[in-house]
């Protein structure tokens, strides 16, 4: 017996990928309303793009290009070579700020201006790089970055997914007293390192060689003192200071056995507030493990130890 087909629930206009999601995943990107009150995305044409998205028969760039993080390119490409560098914004010659809000505007979670998870302005634009972080928050967004929803009880750490700058901007190492942080700090844009993740260094080769590149840290010292027990080759710095806390995509995962028969969340995104989340904390003390924010003081530590213990 044939089973019927399970029709997909229809979707409200105002949530489609064109209104809510295409601008961080487009070069190029613009909006345009259709007569049936719906809209259609369009992108920069590229004749060796991936697809006609706008269906105008000229294939387009999708996914991240060169004009998303250096802008509009057609001057620079027709100006003469001395002037080449003055036609173009170079990222790693702006202000920390100004280089963040870049990144910003898509690995954070704000309201656009037309109340939708599109940071676009009134124009249905992307931000121009170079603009600053305050020009940024007042003309593409009508709420500054997340929903109360979208943290763990807490109200810290980030449960929705591209939050990375959502929690750099409000973590300790972002203003640090000697510098403002931005995300090339620690990765390569352009991803020439071979390093996963566009990191400029490995943070998993048994000697943490990122962080320490910054954090002159032993680590069999530092895990006696702050946890009572040497941990070496076993860890790496990030398994402490960016646990999972995010999950890629809509719904939650299961979860993963731990010591002492509670499930643990493992989720597969980072966070980026560099903290230790503490079972002291609001939405873990006095609850029960396995059903506390769940953020992963647990799964960093939880898998291998009683967390309600530590």
């Amino acid at each position: 017996m044939t089973r019927p087909r399970r029709s997909s629930p229809t979707r409200p206009k105002t949530k489609s990928f064109e209104i809510q999601c295409a601008s961080c995943h487009y070069n190029g990107y613009t909006l345009t309303p259709t007569v049936e009150g719906g809209f259609v995305a369009g992108a920069a044409n590229d004749p060796n793009g991936e697809a006609d998205i706008d269906g105008d028969g000229v294939p387009n760039e999708l996914n991240v290009g060169c004009e998303n993080c250096h802008g509009a390119g057609s001057a620079h490409a027709a100006a003469p070579r001395r002037s080449k560098a003055s036609t173009i914004v170079n990222p790693g010659k702006l202000a920390s700020e100004r280089s963040m809000v870049i990144c910003n505007q898509c690995h954070s979670r704000p309201q656009g201006t037309m109340k939708t998870d599109q940071p676009i302005n009134k124009d249905n634009k992307m931000l121009t790089p170079g603009i600053s972080r305050n020009e940024y928050l007042v003309n593409h967004t009508s709420r500054e970055d997340a929903a109360q929803s979208d943290f763990w009880p807490d109200g810290v750490h980030s449960k929705s997914h591209h939050q990375q700058a959502t929690d750099l901007v409000r973590s300790k190492k972002y203003m640090n007293g000697t510098q403002i942080m931005n995300c090339a700090d620690c990765h390569d844009p352009h991803g020439k390192t071979g390093v996963k993740h566009q990191m400029k260094l490995a943070v998993r080769d048994g000697k943490d060689s990122l962080c320490a590149s910054c954090h002159k840290v032993d680590m069999k010292e530092h895990t006696t003192k702050t946890v009572g027990e040497a941990h070496t080759k076993k860890i790496a710095c990030i398994d402490c200071h960016m646990p999972k806390t995010m999950q890629t995509g809509a719904g939650m995962g299961h979860g993963v056995d731990g010591k002492g028969g509670a499930k643990y969340w493992m989720n597969d995104i980072t966070a980026h507030l560099f903290d230790v989340p503490r079972i002291t904390n609001k939405g873990v003390k006095g609850v029960d493990p396995g059903k506390a924010m769940p953020i992963p003081y647990t799964n960093a530590c939880g898998t291998c130890h009683e967390a309600d213990k530590m």
